[in-house]
């Protein structure tokens, strides 16, 4: 019971929160994915608010997965610098881990700010202008 404890608390919220990160790499490769997987018709206020919500949903999970990472290390990085340093140390460690606490939805959210301009930005162009951005000069 303690290797399925270890696993599911210490070890696979550091691996979601890097699959995470690899998956946005890879996103920010194919402008318009999500349009895609929502649908191809034509525009319209429904499908931005599907697009929206999978945007929302993403970074609910991606905020939570990473709380609880912070969580864990926090923990032991108050506790050490408490045991280490007395209660400065701990209060400082203390204020450190806060800082990031707020600062991981922000982070969270500016990428998927800058990956959800990037799809708005794909479904509004016209298909004739689309075609040119992605063209590519071929060396003779």
């Amino acid at each position: 019971m303690d290797a399925l404890v270890g696993i599911a608390f210490v070890q696979l919220p550091p691996l979601l929160v890097v699959c995470a990160a690899a998956t946005t790499l890879v996103w920010w490769q194919h402008e318009g994915a999500v349009f895609r997987l929502v649908g191809s018709k034509a525009f319209s206020g429904l499908r931005a608010f599907a697009v929206l919500a999978v945007f929302a949903a993403i970074w609910l999970a991606l905020t939570l997965v990473s709380w609880w990472c912070l969580l864990f290390w926090a923990y032991l990085t108050v506790l050490a610098m408490y045991v280490l340093l007395g209660a400065l140390g701990g209060w400082a460690a203390m204020a450190g881990a806060g800082a990031m606490f707020v600062g991981a939805p922000l982070f969270w959210g500016a990428i998927l700010f800058s990956l959800a301009r990037r799809e708005f930005r794909y479904a509004s162009a016209r298909p004739a202008v689309r075609a040119w951005t992605h063209a590519r000069v071929v060396p003779q």
